[in-house]
């Protein structure tokens, strides 16, 4: 059995577009060599990448799609790095979003969207033709699903439909006995509630642990790590393994962002909970680049009044090597731990 707590890895969006869509679209297999590149360069501990594909870019031409898919694969390979795909995405938000998969896509009728068969049948395509592929580690289903800004009371029967749509694709992938386990990966948000609802339809816990007060302080420390535990107590009492499939929060204040990586890390360390950070590379995608190249966050300027308040105000460039090429200042704390 593979031990999740050795991961050490990034989440990785290619530099040269804007969503998912867009970089399996107009696929550009040197960028992603060399950023990947650049990534074990400087992180010479770096054996795990997270990716997300994409249902919409492989209905253009499925053919297409999967090689590259197997080409990313084996790019992955050759640096000694292991792969989490992501199947599909629920995460959006304004300004920029990454696309994926919306609310009519597992609605029943809600409209021409919602096709079961084109999800089942990529899903068979995606996974199926690497189901006893050793350079997956884990295949995530959904990336972030319940994104929801509302009382789930005023969704009606919308939050139950997504469920059962992630227990179906869950289903299907338990039916073709894959080898990697497939999990879910869950927003801070969801707490004990939502992990404990997703468990029994996952064979590893994905979790999405941020530390993300205005200021650090001993009271919201003491606040995420209870958080820390529960999960830890969720996992040994289902005996799946932990991983943070997102962690590190972004900051345009590069003192901000070192500070965090110096406390989350080896709070997940300690607790044997794999580590994927978001993220490796600059990219156009949400949350990895600068004002020039797109908008950045959803909050301006930086307030810090209230140390208490529920997250800096936005993620920044999350990023740890920067559009140039070179490492973000100080980022190579990463190896640290």
């Amino acid at each position: 059995m593979t031990d999740f707590s050795k991961i050490r890895g990034f989440n990785y969006q290619p530099s040269y577009g804007s969503s998912s869509f867009e970089n399996w679209l107009f696929y550009r297999p040197e960028i992603v060599e060399l950023e990947l590149r650049r990534g074990k360069f400087y992180f010479p501990n770096f054996n795990t990448v997270r990716i997300w594909l994409d249902m919409h870019a492989w209905t253009r031409d499925p053919e297409k799609f999967e090689k590259n898919f197997e080409n990313t694969l084996r790019i992955a390979d050759s640096l000694k790095i292991k792969v989490v795909p992501i199947l599909l995405n629920r995460w959006h938000a304004d300004p920029l979003d990454n696309g994926g998969e919306y609310i009519d896509c597992f609605y029943p009728g809600a409209s021409h969207v919602n096709q079961p068969y084109l999800m089942e049948k990529y899903v068979d395509h995606i996974v199926g033709a690497h189901k006893n592929d050793d350079r997956i580690i884990a295949w995530d289903i959904v990336n972030e699903p319940f994104s929801y800004t509302t009382e789930i009371a005023n969704l009606g029967m919308i939050e139950e439909y997504e469920f059962q749509w992630l227990a179906g694709i869950s289903k299907q992938i338990r039916e073709m006995k894959a080898d990697a386990p497939a999990g879910i990966s869950l927003r801070p948000d969801d707490g004990r509630a939502g992990i404990e609802r997703v468990e029994p339809i996952c064979d590893v816990l994905m979790i999405h642990p941020y530390y993300w007060p205005a200021v650090d302080n001993p009271e919201d420390r003491e606040k995420f790590e209870k958080f820390l535990d529960m999960y830890v107590e969720v996992s040994q009492k289902s005996g799946k393994q932990l991983i943070a499939t997102e962690t590190l929060w972004g900051s345009m204040v590069n003192e901000w962002r070192l500070n965090n990586i110096h406390y989350t890390m080896p709070e997940l360390a300690n607790r044997n909970i794999g580590i994927i950070a978001h993220a490796l590379h600059y990219s156009r995608v949400a949350d990895l680049h600068d004002p020039c190249d797109g908008p950045v966050g959803w909050k301006e300027p930086m307030d810090f009044s209230n140390i208490h308040m529920e997250m800096s105000p936005y993620p920044g460039n999350m990023c740890f090597i920067k559009k140039d090429g070179s490492l973000r200042e100080g980022h190579e704390a990463f190896n640290l731990y």
